[in-house]
């Protein structure tokens, strides 16, 4: 289904959830979620000190957590404050809260998900998939976290 077709279907401002809810229930989908550290920490590509974080939507699964930061914005605006930067810090934030409770490596993807055509950006591991794309993109991931894994996880993030 192209974008535009998309957006007549469902209002632009629910894409995203309405996205996310079509995932299993084996997803927890967090929204509008503030994550703090205890101590501050260096965002080692901009040596800025970041001690928290907003994240959009958080998604928890057996296939991995998913930082998502929906935008709407238009080319000019997206290409000057390129929301990458804040996703990837997003995705720190979420790392460092995760790692000293895990011994083997969680999949943390850091996603900045778009509600209209604009240029694609590179920046670091950082994914831009259109908004309607991101079921398919969390669900077709191959599983690596158990259960009882993804439960603790969520126990963390809450």
């Amino acid at each position: 289904m192209c974008a535009k077709a998309y957006f007549k279907k469902v209002g632009r401002k629910d894409i995203v959830l309405d996205e996310l809810h079509k995932l299993p229930h084996l997803f927890t989908t967090l929204r509008n979620k503030l994550l703090r550290l205890r101590y501050p920490v260096t965002y080692q590509k901009t040596s800025e000190s970041i001690r928290s974080c907003q994240i959009d939507y958080l998604v928890i699964g057996p296939t991995g957590i998913f930082v998502i930061e929906a935008k709407d914005w238009d080319d000019e605006l997206f290409i000057q404050k390129l929301p990458h930067i804040e996703t990837d810090k997003a995705g720190l934030v979420v790392y460092i809260k995760l790692t000293n409770h895990f011994a083997k490596y969680i999949p943390i993807y850091n996603i900045v998900a778009t509600l209209r055509q604009v240029p694609f950006a590179r920046y670091g591991r950082v994914r831009q998939p259109f908004a309607w794309q991101l079921t398919t993109y969390i669900y077709s991931l191959e599983s690596c976290i158990s259960k009882s894994e993804t439960r603790k996880i969520r126990r963390l993030l809450s």
